[in-house]
């Protein structure tokens, strides 16, 4: 009997098609019943067929749903790449924006170095502070790109162990869908079951009709080996998709942690060129572009001021030793001029240091030919002054 004669039988008897192996199955099960047929050899025959049948669909299913599983996480790979491309391209973007900006603050340094290029007498004077104020600043840089260094390595360990549970749950809610399809199967294969025992009775008279279709059955299981090969190849290709999917992501992560780190070096080179900037501008009063007002040089005038008083103090108690204490006594003298001088670039003047024996009044007579005329330089220099009638050797004074 052919193939769709047998499909004809299915439909009277009210059996669906897709129980037809397992009815088959059944039929040369009965086979071997005794009392059904006489055994013989050549009996037993169909029942071997048809096991081998019912292996080689198992083998099938079992390559078929394999073969859904390599391509469900190809689809993932995927994905996975699609993102990496996109924070790649989004890295760029930042990286542009973070090369304008460097070139907008290289502008104004060039700017600023060139007005400086009018101050460099006073400059010289400022080169000493500023030599040990850079070596903090160089000393606080290291410890901050260090903090840096290790907040970014934590930073790349976190997004490992997120990467490692996202697909760990990833792999939890595939097994949980594999779960569901297969108790859906078991419910379905339990009604055919069903099914398949009232149907019995009916297929016991089809035995004889069922002997004639083995030929039919053998050409089947030679299109299922065929199907399998073909599906064993199709695996094959999947995984080395999946393969070089996988070393591609790789790549495509090397290349984002090389992007990471030529940003963060531009970050610190702005930054620093920046407070470079900034330290700059708040020696040079508003006129010359800085941020240095007249109170705050008045402020630290003051102070060099207060300690060239210490100094002369502490050279006239009794036994001090001068070789000693004349370090910080120049050190004194020579940072009151440097505070002087930027008093003096904020509201003008001539600067003038003080000799031994020299007062306000004499001085007032040699520079304004008056010598009442020293409440004009007591004002102008009140701020380093304590006693108008006591004024220090050393001392930088500002002549209006």
């Amino acid at each position: 009997m052919n193939k769709p004669a047998i499909d004809a039988m299915t439909r009277v008897h009210g059996i669906r098609p897709g129980i037809r192996v397992l009815a088959v199955g059944a039929i040369l099960l009965a086979l071997a019943i005794p009392g059904h047929a006489q055994e013989d050899p050549a009996e037993t025959r169909p029942a071997e067929v048809q096991a081998e049948l019912q292996a080689l669909q198992e083998r099938y299913e079992e390559a078929r749903d394999e073969l859904g599983q390599v391509r469900a996480a190809r689809e993932m790979l995927e994905a996975e790449l699609a993102a990496a491309r996109s924070e790649q391209s989004d890295l760029g973007e930042q990286l542009a924006l973070r090369r304008i900006e460097i070139d907008d603050l290289e502008s104004q340094l060039e700017t600023t170095q060139t007005q400086l290029t009018e101050i460099r007498d006073a400059r010289d004077t400022l080169q000493g502070e500023l030599g040990d104020l850079q070596a903090a600043n160089d000393m606080l840089e290291a410890e901050l790109a260090a903090a840096r260094s290790e907040q970014s390595d934590l930073g790349e360990q976190l997004a490992l162990r997120r990467v490692e549970i996202d697909d760990l749950e990833s792999q939890l809610e595939t097994t949980r869908t594999e779960l569901t399809e297969t108790r859906d199967a078991r419910d379905t294969l339990q009604g055919e079951l069903g099914d398949l025992q009232a149907a019995n009775d009916t297929l016991e008279a089809e035995l004889a009709t069922a002997r004639t279709a083995i030929s039919a059955r053998d050409d089947q299981i030679a299109a299922l080996e065929t199907a399998r090969t073909s599906l064993q190849g199709e695996l094959s290709q999947a995984d080395a998709t999946r393969t070089a999917m996988a070393a591609e992501l790789a790549g495509l992560q090397s290349q984002l942690a090389a992007t990471q780190a030529e940003v963060s070096v531009m970050k610190n080179e702005r930054e620093a060129r920046t407070r470079e900037l900034s330290a700059l501008r708040a020696l040079l009063p508003p006129d010359e572009g800085g941020s240095l007002d007249l109170e705050s040089a008045r402020a630290a005038a003051a102070e060099h001021a207060e300690a060239l008083r210490d100094a002369y103090l502490a050279l006239r108690r009794r036994g001090a030793d001068r070789e000693a204490l004349q370090p910080a006594l120049d050190e004194a003298v020579a940072g009151l001029r440097r505070a002087q001088t930027l008093v003096a670039r904020i509201q003008g003047g001539t600067l003038y240091e003080v000799r031994p024996g020299e007062t306000l009044g004499g001085l007032s007579g040699r520079f304004y030919n008056e010598a009442n005329s020293w409440p004009r330089v007591y004002e102008a220099n009140q701020h380093i002054l304590e006693n108008p009638d006591q004024v220090w050797p050393g001392t930088t004074l500002i002549l209006p």
